[in-house]
């Protein structure tokens, strides 16, 4: 949800007198919002509109934050005296660190829970905020590391939500046109993600792209003519992962990695140029094993 209205007090009607008193932005994670301040002055319903919206970042930071205003605001009495000079004091580094230790895993768990529902524009949601919280561009170094530990990691506590991403990617069709759409969206979303991931760690484990994972990876490329922007997201997750890991590269080349990078190299130079520059650049990768 890419705006909230926050009212506080009272319903707002046409004869009260509404005066805009401050706007700011504010960033938090990598997640800019922008904030309104607006007082209605008429005496009986004497109160303070809090307006918000994101501007960009973690749609699960939003809300997070959202929240917390909201419990700010409804312990805020209204006033017209002047205040005096508060003095602000900056939180400890520890402190933003014992936050950032309990929000990491609640945000997770906003996204499994997402992504157990069964409406399919919530399991959207849930897929696009996993692509958004395993991003720089929209979340913390810090936040990206803990995503992309979750959806490497095999044994992790959040595997809902690796499992997803192995199951979106590995089923391309589905019988319902409608939910068809949205699995077309959540693939992107998914293989960004995967792509997110691979690509903010330094090293992987053998188990973190599987046989399946590695297959499904492959048969994405296989499919360049008809899905070339999904062919270029998945080979940007072998390049990472392939890079990183020469166990992996062995078993690619056994699942016959050379011919499928191949055909995808050839049909990226012709329709896509960052899929045939990524398949340039596996094919150079796999050449040393």
């Amino acid at each position: 949800m890419a705006h909230m209205l926050l009212l506080v007090s009272f319903v707002i009607t046409s004869h009260l007198h509404i005066f805009r008193k401050a706007q700011a932005t504010l960033s938090v994670n990598g997640a800019e919002f922008g904030i309104q301040l607006f007082k209605v002055t008429e005496k009986t319903n004497a109160c303070i509109i809090v307006e918000m919206h994101r501007i960009h970042g973690s749609p699960i930071i939003f809300h997070t934050v959202a929240r917390n205003i909201i419990a700010a605001c409804k312990n805020v009495t209204v006033t017209d005296k002047p205040r005096k000079n508060i003095r602000r004091t900056l939180d400890s580094r520890e402190d933003n660190l014992a936050r950032e230790s309990e929000l990491f895993p609640r945000s997770m768990e906003t996204v499994t829970g997402l992504l157990q529902k069964d409406r399919v524009d919530a399991k959207l949601l849930g897929m696009e905020s996993l692509q958004l919280l395993t991003s720089p561009r929209s979340s913390s170094d810090a936040m990206v590391s803990f995503a992309s530990d979750v959806l490497l990691t095999a044994d992790s506590s959040f595997m809902t939500i690796r499992m997803a991403i192995i199951t979106i990617i590995s089923k391309r069709y589905l019988e319902s046109e409608l939910e068809q759409k949205y699995h077309n969206k959540m693939r992107i979303c998914a293989l960004n993600a995967l792509s997110n991931a691979l690509d903010a760690v330094t090293s992987i484990e053998e188990d973190s792209l599987d046989n399946n994972m590695l297959s499904q990876l492959l048969t994405e490329l296989s499919h360049a003519e008809s899905s070339p922007h999904e062919a270029y997201l998945a080979s940007k997750c072998l390049k990472f992962a392939l890079a990183m890991s020469i166990p992996l590269r062995d078993r690619a080349v056994q699942m016959g990695a050379l011919n499928t990078v191949m055909q995808s190299k050839r049909v990226g130079h012709q329709t896509n140029h960052l899929l045939g520059s990524v398949a340039d650049d596996i094919l150079q990768i796999l050449e040393k094993s």
